[in-house]
């Protein structure tokens, strides 16, 4: 196959993941089209839900900064065995309603934005208070954001209740976190073809290619602002990397060896040149310098 061919093929499975991963970024998100679900008469403004629901105590700078961002600010405090009423009371309402206008129908993507929500730039507090997902997705995906909310797609503020109110505005927070793990998906794509074509070719790089970006767990996490598709993207470039680190090593080794052959040859050469014994010049003896005086035998 012509490296010409082998690009385009490349490319068209490229956009083919892009598609695949575009289509469904905007699944779940918060919205109020759900509302005639939650309440059976006029939906509560987000004032009332947010003070109803206590978040105020609950979100203050001082119960962030000794909590992790993936604590539970509302434990079940009942005892082991006993039914639990989930709507006995206004505030258990009002912390259904805060879910439903703040979090995704993957309940573990808020864990993100509460750990960007505890930081304060300002301050040069970076500390997410989560570090299973590491810096390398919490600290992009917040610098996104902030990039994003400068072009004026995202409203960028810290009154929760605005966002109570406009649960559409804050999932598009979620949309830029899924976003960029998208990307990861997409540097998969390449790295998987890579390691295929140094192992079987270039039609095999291209099936296995193909195979990743259509693979049901890959598209899955491509729409999810969670860490777990970077993290199998970067066990691939280790792959990958290692890989080539081989392949160099055994393609360097056959030229050191021909490179000392090489040398030892100029040396046995240089040996075998060297005169040895009487033939060394400093041993030779000039006999036209001999004493013209020596006596002649009788």
């Amino acid at each position: 196959m012509s490296p010409r061919v082998e690009r385009i093929m490349l490319s068209a499975i490229l956009l083919l993941y892009a598609a695949v991963a575009c289509t469904g970024i905007t699944w779940g998100l918060p919205a109020r089209r759900i509302d005639p679900y939650l309440f059976s008469g006029p939906p509560w403004p987000g004032e009332v839900i947010f003070t109803r629901a206590g978040a105020g105590a609950k979100l203050t700078p001082q119960t962030r900064s000794r909590l992790g961002a993936d604590v539970d600010l509302d434990p079940l405090r009942t005892p082991d065995h006993q039914p639990v009423l989930l709507t006995e009371h206004e505030e258990d309402l009002a912390r259904i309603y805060l879910r439903y206008r703040l979090y995704t129908y993957q309940p573990d993507e808020m864990i993100t934005m509460m750990a960007l929500a505890g930081m304060d730039p300002r301050r040069l507090q970076f500390d997410p208070r989560l570090y299973q997902y590491g810096g390398l997705f919490l600290y992009p995906v917040g610098g996104l954001i902030a990039a994003t909310s400068l072009t004026g797609w995202i409203d960028l503020r810290s009154d929760v209740t605005f966002y109570l109110d406009a649960p559409e505005a804050f999932g598009r927070f979620y949309v830029v976190a899924r976003a960029y793990t998208a990307a990861w998906g997409a540097l998969g794509v390449l790295l998987v073809f890579g390691v295929a074509r140094r192992l079987g070719g270039s039609r095999a790089g291209l099936l296995a290619a193909l195979l990743f970006a259509l693979m049901p767990v890959v598209v899955c996490m491509a729409h999810e602002g969670k860490p777990h598709l970077p993290g199998a993207v970067l066990m691939l470039a280790a792959v990958y990397f290692a890989l080539r680190h081989l392949a160099c090593c055994s393609c360097s080794e056959p030229r050191a060896s021909a490179r000392a052959t090489s040398r030892n040859a100029v040396r046995l050469q240089q040996e075998k040149d060297q005169p040895t014994g009487s033939d060394h010049p400093s041993k030779r003896i000039d006999r036209s310098e001999e004493s013209p005086h020596r006596l002649e035998p009788s």
